[in-house]
């Protein structure tokens, strides 16, 4: 496990996964298909978690939003400063190592209450695993 810090708030849109796990991809399809990523702007992808009071999980699909640009769909604010992480390599192969690491991660002894959980997509193969700590 590392420390990350984001570097500033991240501005995102974003579709709440009712029925997570099942309806993952199709919510990152359908991000993908508004808010296309191309060489000369490249989008940044998150997954964002926490529990619920019922105790399920809520799990949104996010894309960065760029300066100034709007969306119809749900927003949400990935918070700038620290985060415990830890890379899972080639996710797509073992996507339980996703929660497994979560699973660690949320065992920090500074982790921020209530907090979050973030998935950054950095690539097409790798994703970095962050739970918010205090400042």
């Amino acid at each position: 496990m590392e420390r990350y810090t984001i570097p500033h708030n991240v501005h995102t849109a974003c579709i709440t996964v009712h029925t997570f796990p099942d309806g993952i991809e199709e919510a990152f399809q359908q991000l993908r298909a508004f808010f296309p990523s191309t060489e000369q702007r490249p989008r940044k992808y998150f997954g964002i978690s926490y529990p619920q009071q019922n105790g399920k999980l809520m799990y949104k699909a996010a894309v960065e939003l760029f300066q100034g640009e709007c969306s119809s769909f749900e927003n949400f604010v990935i918070e700038q400063g620290p985060y415990i992480s830890q890379a899972v390599h080639d996710y797509m192969q073992n996507i339980p190592a996703i929660t497994s690491t979560f699973s660690k991660l949320v065992t920090h002894p500074q982790l921020k209450e209530p907090g979050y959980c973030v998935e950054y997509y950095y690539n097409d193969k790798d994703v970095l695993c962050m739970s918010q700590l205090e400042v």
